[in-house]
């Protein structure tokens, strides 16, 4: 290959790679924290953030789990609920096996 070719080739890939990482930089970002989730009702996002309280509801109807981000219950900036129906499809309980955990 000549020296003319190889540099086109060269100058075509750099190009390419300048054109994705400017389509993924201006991409909508999926994950948010949960302070961010009041500004996307109504939208599919991904929250992110640490598990700081955990609880099994069983007395209630649905028998709900809470995982409570950023902040323990009663001052939790966003709540997680998982259904009973949901809860075989973990190998462990959700309210142990997640708290003190981040999830990004």
């Amino acid at each position: 290959m000549s020296f003319k070719k190889s540099y086109i080739l060269l100058l075509t890939i750099f190009s390419l790679l300048i054109s994705l990482l400017l389509y993924f930089e201006s991409y909508p970002q999926n994950f948010i924290s949960p302070q961010e989730a009041v500004n996307y009702i109504g939208e599919i996002k991904t929250v992110c953030g640490v598990v700081m309280s955990a609880k099994y509801a069983p007395f209630i109807r649905g028998k709900p789990i809470f995982l409570n981000l950023d902040k323990p219950y009663p001052n939790q900036i966003f709540t997680v609920i998982i259904w009973e129906k949901d809860r075989y499809k973990f190998k462990k309980p959700p309210e142990i096996v997640f708290k003190g955990k981040k999830y990004v």
